[in-house]
């Protein structure tokens, strides 16, 4: 994140701004400090993709979920701090405890969340969390995926709660077929790379070839945001993941 932030700031914002004031623009420095600290999202620099041909002017809009990732990886820590990951039992009641509230009182959530769709994302992080601790005891079956697909393709009436058990285990279904076994033992993972620089490449695809097809558009741009994942991997995350064992 720290290295997409300065590549932004002092590589992509100066060759593609039409801002003649970019250096001296408190908005450019609020951009840089906001996002290399993940204490807050801000998406535009001065004069970068506000031509009349963009529909969004971000820059990058992927950074939307950095601030609250952050948010949660506290929440895992003072769950850690309580010893409560470390307890099966104490963490499945405060799982299904955080579930009946939220049924029952959804607006208990609004009053801590800023944005209502957080309240979806860290619901999912939340199953992530539930399926690693419990995942000894969660049997990934083509049966039980065919029952929750047919009830979330029927109108059911509670399809948001189907909808929120199928997605997770249509993800760890996929994950764990043998014929993914291969890809999922890879050493590398282009994953969060492809993640943090997907948005930028497809505007900048869009700034030179907007007058091409979107399938072109798409193609190009994920060729470019894998060549800049591969980057990330292997000159930052990689070197950076090793530095664990100094800690």
């Amino acid at each position: 994140l720290i290295v997409l932030i300065f590549l932004t700031v002092f590589v992509l914002g100066p060759i593609f701004t039409i801002s003649t004031e970019y250096w001296n623009s408190t908005h450019t420095w609020n951009y840089f400090f906001t996002n290399i600290t993940a204490s807050g999202v801000i998406y535009t620099l001065p004069g970068v993709f506000e031509t009349d041909a963009f529909h969004d002017k971000a820059v990058n809009g992927s950074l939307w979920s950095i601030s609250l990732e952050v948010s949660l990886y506290i929440y895992v820590f003072i769950l850690m701090i309580a010893k409560v990951i470390h307890n099966k039992f104490l963490f499945n009641a405060f799982f299904f405890f955080v579930l009946i509230l939220g049924f029952f009182n959804n607006a208990f959530f609004l009053d801590i969340f800023t944005h209502e769709n957080y309240i979806h994302v860290s619901m999912m992080f939340l199953i992530g969390q539930f399926f690693y601790i419990n995942r000894k005891d969660i049997y990934i079956s083509p049966p039980i995926l065919l029952i929750l697909m047919i009830l979330a393709a029927s109108e059911y009436p509670n399809f948001d709660m189907i909808y929120n058990i199928l997605l997770p285990y249509l993800v760890f279904f996929l994950g764990f077929l043998p014929e993914f076994r291969p890809f999922n033992n890879l050493k590398a993972d282009f994953s969060y790379g492809v993640y943090l620089y997907g948005w930028p490449s497809q505007q900048i695809v869009f700034y030179f070839f907007s007058s091409q097809h979107n399938h072109i558009q798409t193609i190009t741009a994920m060729t470019l945001a894998l060549f800049f994942a591969i980057f990330s991997w292997y000159v930052v995350e990689k070197k950076a993941i090793k530095l664990k064992k100094l800690l």
